[in-house]
């Protein structure tokens, strides 16, 4: 006789979640009160960090921060090959690696949430919504919805406050927490 192995089937919550016990009609009510949710919070993070302050890499899309990488590289080795002017002092380029440098600490920063925490940039930001379908182990084995990069960000520091493994290191920030 053989042995059946059952494979986990990605529904999108984990069969053990409080999100398992809802009625089809509340999960949906609950999805769509998440997705308003979750649209206030990206306009409120747009109209708080957006292009117009000093933070506006932090909600610059991930296909934007590609793009911006791309033209600053690019801008340098203009600059080196002498085909776009400098002044003097080498403003110019030094601006432009210091605005590469910025893209590339953000690119790593979000790569480094997307393999620890499965984040995306179109991920959830309710934390309620991530926990109520299973957290981190819906997300990796039911394909359930993943978090946001600042929802990974809070996720890390509460760990953090709880003594759990973290991926960043947070005693540095004990003084401004």
């Amino acid at each position: 006789m053989t042995s059946v192995q059952t494979q986990l089937i990605p529904v999108g919550f984990a069969p053990d979640s409080p999100y398992a016990s809802w009625t089809k009609k509340f999960r949906e009510a609950s999805d769509r009160m998440e997705a308003v949710y979750n649209h206030e919070r990206h306009l409120e993070a747009l109209d708080r960090f957006g292009p117009h302050t000093k933070h506006w890499l932090r909600f610059t899309p991930d296909d934007s921060l590609r793009s911006a990488a791309k033209r600053h590289r690019r801008a340098i080795e203009d600059i080196e090959a002498g085909d776009l002017t400098d002044d003097a002092k080498g403003r110019r380029l030094r601006l432009t690696r210091a605005r590469l440098h910025d893209v590339e600490c953000e690119q790593e920063f979000r790569q480094t949430l997307t393999e620890t925490w499965q984040a995306r940039e179109d991920g959830t930001h309710s934390i309620t919504g991530y926990h109520g379908r299973g957290g981190l182990d819906a997300v990796i084995n039911h394909g359930a919805t993943p978090p946001s990069y600042p929802l990974a960000v809070l996720l890390d520091r509460l760990n953090s406050l709880r003594g759990e493994p973290t991926v960043f290191d947070w005693s540095k920030s004990e003084a401004t927490a």
